[in-house]
């Protein structure tokens, strides 16, 4: 699914006056009503309205909100916050005044009107054109609303969170549903926007998206679905795929023995542990589905059996070590995926064949490995990654809440499964060995590492909802991945 930044929403928003001729008026008119049928199951008798309207166009939307619910009998409340300054919106609250009273913020908070659990508060403060941090009586009116009972709406995106990135401006309205005017911003789906905007509901507004250029993308079950490796039923396992790992250190082995049962439940046909000399009986012992090799007799014939290699998991961080497996890397034909103690070792992609390659850093690894300073926000994060992705000429998973995916082009998919409760050791193995599954049966780098990263963040999300975030681990994640397969294969 297509995301905007604001930039983006604003152009939109501008051709659909200039070039097409819509009256922002009419605009408003429609903003304004398909917020009110996204909340006609809580508009019920005796409810009053509390809107907030801020001096923009997100506050003209909210004036003429405001005139309709008046219209169908709703007892409102309107609170400016301040004069507004373009046309239409000038002339929405004109027209409002028609209805009922407007009252300003500070004049409010003299009043006696205080919402109850069953009434609804509108924030229609600021929309996507926030670049600043809120200040003033904006940010009192943002304290005011997140103290306040009753059900709070957001028209576009809550007040204080910026449009493009997710990022909190100082202080943010905690929206217990958000209504998005003709297309989803990057910032409802990215932390603490994403938190903030409570469910999300996308209306449109009669704004003409085509053509419509955007590098942003969300990744969810409808595109794993199209992605999804199809099962022949006369397959056998050499058809779906032999993947190599070369993995684990003395006090590191649990890391190759996720990475491998993260493979053979994400369908791998056969999956080969690369392990040091004398710890291949201890993993054979806790997975008899896994095969193992010694690393130090590891030779070009061997790998040449792989349909994809899967190189870092617990694999330590000796330089001597790192000339052999950079030499594997160069030599080996197939796709690979690269994680952990890869980034310390490798020093550079040059020579590597970095199309074929699937980066799966954290901010930290990834960090290290570019010899960038950290990203200290979404955006930054974002720039980074598309600049690096395209620069290197390769598939980066920058892992993070939420996970994102970057192709050579620059194109970014925003992953929409995971939880807090995936913070925890082995899970970056778990998702080496989903992604090197799917390289084995045949997905493209790109392909592989969007589905891979939703299965696993499916996996994830299942154990939350039927536990708790909480107690999740690496095994548990496994456990889960057939689940999150059936979830996109349809029942026998």
């Amino acid at each position: 699914m297509k995301l905007v930044d604001s930039r983006q929403m604003e152009a939109l928003d501008q051709r659909a006056q200039t070039e097409l001729g819509l009256n922002p008026l009419v605009l408003m008119e429609s903003a304004a009503r398909s917020v009110l049928e996204s909340v006609r199951d809580l508009l019920v008798p005796g409810v009053t309205a509390y809107l907030f309207c801020g001096t923009g166009n997100n506050g003209g939307d909210g004036y003429a909100l405001g005139r309709l619910l008046v219209n169908q009998g709703f007892e409102v409340v309107l609170v400016s916050l301040g004069s507004p300054k373009t046309e239409a919106a000038q002339e929405n609250a004109r027209l409002f005044r028609f209805f009922g009273r407007v009252l300003e913020f500070e004049d409010f908070l003299t009043t006696l009107l205080r919402p109850r659990p069953q009434d609804l508060i509108f924030d229609a403060i600021l929309g996507t054109g926030l670049k600043s941090e809120i200040l003033g009586r904006v940010q009192a009116a943002v304290q005011w609303i997140n103290h306040a009972q009753g059900h709070k709406i957001s028209l576009d995106l809550p007040t204080g969170i910026n449009g493009s990135t997710g990022d909190e401006m100082g202080l943010s309205v905690q929206a217990e549903r958000t209504v998005a005017f003709q297309l989803e911003k990057l910032g409802h789906h990215l932390h603490p926007g994403k938190a903030r905007r409570g469910k999300l509901v996308c209306q449109k507004i009669s704004i003409v998206e085509e053509p419509l250029e955007t590098p942003y993308h969300l990744f969810d079950g409808i595109q794993a679905l199209g992605l999804l490796p199809p099962l022949d039923p006369l397959t056998y396992k050499n058809r779906q795929g032999h993947l190599g790992l070369v993995c684990g250190s003395p006090g590191m082995m649990g890391a190759a023995l996720l990475s491998g049962l993260g493979a053979i439940r994400s369908g791998a046909g056969l999956v080969t542990l690369c392990l040091p000399q004398g710890e291949q009986n201890a993993l054979l012992a806790a997975a008899p589905e896994l095969m193992t090799c010694p690393r130090e007799s590891a030779l070009p014939e061997r790998f040449a059996r792989f349909q994809a290699l899967g190189l870092g998991c617990g694999l330590g961080r000796n330089p001597e070590d790192w000339a052999k497996y950079r030499s594997w890397i160069t030599n080996f034909v197939g796709p690979v995926v690269l994680d952990a103690d890869a980034f310390y070792g490798l020093e550079g992609l040059k020579g590597l064949g970095p199309h074929r390659l699937v980066l799966t850093p954290h901010v930290g690894e990834f960090a290290q490995m570019t010899g960038w300073k950290a990203p200290k926000n979404n955006g930054e994060r974002i720039e980074q990654a598309r600049d690096f992705a395209i620069k290197e000429g390769t598939t980066l998973l920058l892992k993070g809440a939420p996970t994102l995916v970057v192709n050579q082009e620059g194109e970014l998919w925003v992953n929409e499964t995971g939880n807090p409760g995936m913070a925890t050791a082995g899970s970056g193995d778990v998702l080496t060995g989903v992604i090197g599954a799917l390289l084995a049966q045949g997905l493209p780098p790109f392909d592989a590492a969007r589905l891979g990263c939703w299965l696993h963040g499916k996996a994830g999300d299942d154990f939350a909802l039927n536990h708790s975030p909480q107690g999740l681990t690496a095994s548990g994640l496994i456990q889960g991945l057939p689940d999150a397969f059936g979830a996109l294969r349809p029942k026998a």
